[in-house]
């Protein structure tokens, strides 16, 4: 009798076992595929453009990189490869690596790369136009109303 009790019990333990095994297992595999592209997603957020504006504290011919003044400190620091696209204030002219000096207001977007560095993907040299400014553009708007 305590045999059949004991192979009850048995069978019983492996029933209940199996799904919460099979239940792990699945849950498992969408952790890993979940994993796999998450890498891609972090690869993505690294390309990921993020703005800047500033003035140019220093330029750098060597490193081909600018400085943009800090009111803390020490400022960002911005390399501009050759893929770095340069426009003058409009956004339209096209500019030079020589257009960029001490004191000129700059913006444009950059991505970090993979050593930490702020790689710039387009700089546009120059103060903004009058009317390219939020406030203005709204302006604009409620006079078309």
């Amino acid at each position: 009798m305590k045999k059949i009790h004991l192979l009850t019990i048995t069978a019983l333990a492996a029933v209940i076992a199996l799904p919460l095994n099979a239940a792990e297992k699945t849950k498992s595999k969408p952790a890993a595929s979940a994993a796999a592209s998450a890498s891609p997603a972090a690869a993505e957020t690294k390309t990921k453009s993020l703005p800047f504006r500033g003035k140019i504290a220093s330029v750098d011919n060597d490193k081909k990189s600018i400085t943009l003044e800090s009111k803390s400190g020490e400022g960002r620091t911005l390399m501009v490869g050759s893929s770095a696209q340069i426009f003058k204030g409009d956004g339209t002219t096209a500019a030079s690596w020589d257009d960029l000096k001490t004191g000129e207001e700059v913006r444009g977007s950059y991505t970090k790369a993979d050593d930490g560095s702020m790689q710039v993907v387009k700089i546009k040299v120059g103060a903004k136009p009058e009317g390219e400014t939020k406030s203005a553009k709204k302006a604009e708007k409620k006079e078309a109303k």
